[in-house]
């Protein structure tokens, strides 16, 4: 057989390869004889270390099409228990406003299937549908008997009660501080619905006590009972426990049995006959009556919207209450004679959107420019200040200094040269840069400083040269000098210090007498 990488390849081998070739070998005794007889004939295959690589030793098995071995089925047949159920959040599906936004939604499916209204289109429209959506599905609460009339419009952010979060049943009880937190009451109520069903096997349900509708004076133990039965919550509940069953099992063992909790429930559900064809077009149970108990409340007729031309309010056949009515003409109004935040959920917000809500971008906006300010831009006149005008001493103290500049210095021959001015500030050197620029362009260059120290100095009499001697080295003659190129060199000038004027000394007098030059000698060759 050829070398496997992995697990996959080595199980495809064994289904496809050495299972036929083992059956193929038992069907013909020649054959099963003939390789019994080799193989206690024949020594095994020396040990060779294997050199694969062992990268996919910790892959997965592949899955197997079939039905749980009857150990793991013992596994998840086991009773379950109430920290099993922590991770899954019940909690959350016990909250008021958790169910109604499952059946909002619905409703407003239900709404935009019936008929495309122009009524119900954009921003105007929306809201509008919102109001209709939440008209709808309290008037089924009512009849109930859940319905709390201190609640709001969901989605609407106008009023506290707006907010689905602080929403509570209408037999909730209420502390002396004011308000029980509901987290505490639903966890309470969630493991008084997990304790009732600790008796029961996988797949199995218990009988419900018929009911049709929670009475106006029934007790709180009654509405609990009322809500901890309904088929939308036990359907929730039966799911949560058949993954909590598969979770006992080991990664591998999941992985190579694949289970869906939500389609076996779904599958038993059938098998009992509490399953209805409404609920196959979202795969989830929204009903509150079991099939044995009364029928449920129907759905709130739809046929008033074909009378709405511009406004739900144009149909009498819908009775609005109070609050809808303001709520429809309110939408009506302006956007500028809106309330703020009406009908809108910033973008991002991370929060479900509720029938009627729309994005509103500018506060987005306006939330991130607050979050995430530009950079600030140092100012320059903070850095350095502001470019304020130099004082009038310091205006009129480089002015009269440029004066002096312009003008020659009148001083005494015998007085000494004049000493360099102290250094002045660079403020004073910038202002009289500013006034002497338009001056500068056109006059020439002052001469420099040594020209002007040259010119200051007494000329002194001119030392009389001094003859070149005559007289020439013997034995070689002298290599003239070459002439140097003419350069620009300027003279440099030496300070001398003033005192009495000596004449200068008169050269030597020239000789008359010249010795002539000695002629060598040349010797004869003999």
């Amino acid at each position: 057989m050829p070398p496997f990488l992995d697990r996959v390849q080595l199980d495809h081998a064994l289904h496809n390869q050495a299972v036929p070739l083992l059956e193929a070998i038992a069907a013909n005794d020649h054959l099963r004889n003939r390789s019994l007889r080799r193989f206690e004939r024949d020594d095994p295959p020396p040990y060779a270390e294997s050199t694969e690589s062992e990268e996919f030793d910790d892959a997965p098995p592949p899955p197997l099409r079939g039905e749980l071995p009857e150990e793991l089925q013992a596994i998840m047949d086991r009773p379950i228990c109430t920290d099993e159920l922590k991770r899954y959040g019940l909690e959350s599906t016990l909250q008021p406003g958790d169910f109604y936004y499952s059946e909002a939604m619905l409703e407003k499916s239900r709404v935009t299937r019936y008929r495309a209204n122009n009524i119900f289109r954009g921003v105007e429209g929306s809201r509008r549908l919102g109001v209709l959506v939440r008209h709808n599905v309290k008037r089924r609460w009512e009849k109930l008997g859940v319905w709390n009339p201190e609640w709001g419009f969901p989605g609407r952010r106008v009023q506290p009660n707006d907010d689905v979060f602080r929403w509570k049943w209408p037999w909730q009880q209420h502390e002396a501080d004011g308000s029980e937190p509901s987290d505490l009451y639903t966890q309470q109520l969630l493991a008084r619905a997990l304790h009732l069903r600790q008796g029961l096997r996988r797949g199995e349900s218990s009988p419900v006590i018929p009911r049709s509708h929670l009475k106006r004076d029934a007790s709180v133990s009654e509405a609990e009972s009322f809500i901890i039965s309904r088929p939308w919550f036990i359907f929730q509940v039966e799911i949560a426990e058949e993954r909590a069953r598969h979770f006992r099992l080991s990664n591998e063992q999941r992985q190579r049995y694949p289970h869906s909790a939500h389609m076996q429930v779904i599958e038993w559900w059938k098998e009992r006959g509490d399953w209805r064809d409404e609920f196959n077009r979202t795969d989830c149970v929204t009903s509150w009556k079991w099939s044995h108990e009364s029928p449920s409340p129907e759905p709130e007729d739809l046929t008033p919207i074909n009378n709405m031309t511009s406004s739900p309010l144009d149909t009498a056949d819908i009775d609005f209450t109070a609050s809808e009515v303001d709520d429809l003409e309110t939408i009506e109004l302006p956007p500028s004679e809106h309330p703020p935040h009406f009908w809108t959920i910033p973008d991002g917000f991370g929060f479900r959107t509720y029938p009627g809500q729309t994005i509103d971008v500018s506060a987005s906006v306006e939330q991130l420019a607050r979050d995430f300010p530009p950079p600030s831009v140092p100012n320059p006149i903070r850095l350095f200040g502001p470019t304020s005008p130099p004082p009038k001493e310091h205006e009129d103290a480089s002015l009269e200094l440029e004066e002096k500049l312009s003008t020659p210095p009148q001083q005494d021959l015998m007085s000494p040269p004049p000493q360099n001015p102290q250094r002045r500030s660079q403020r004073q050197r910038q202002a009289q840069g500013k006034v002497t620029k338009a001056k500068d362009q056109n006059t020439p260059p002052p001469p420099r400083r040594s020209a002007r120290i040259a010119g200051m100095k007494r000329p002194a009499d001119p030392l009389p040269l001094q003859a070149a001697p005559n007289k020439k080295p013997r034995g070689r003659a002298t290599p003239k000098a070459a002439v140097p190129a003419t350069q620009h060199t300027t003279p440099k000038t030496r300070r001398r210090k003033p005192g009495r004027v000596v004449p200068a000394r008169p050269p030597p007098k020239e000789s008359s007498k010249t010795r002539s030059r000695r002629t060598p000698r040349i010797r004869k060759k003999t």
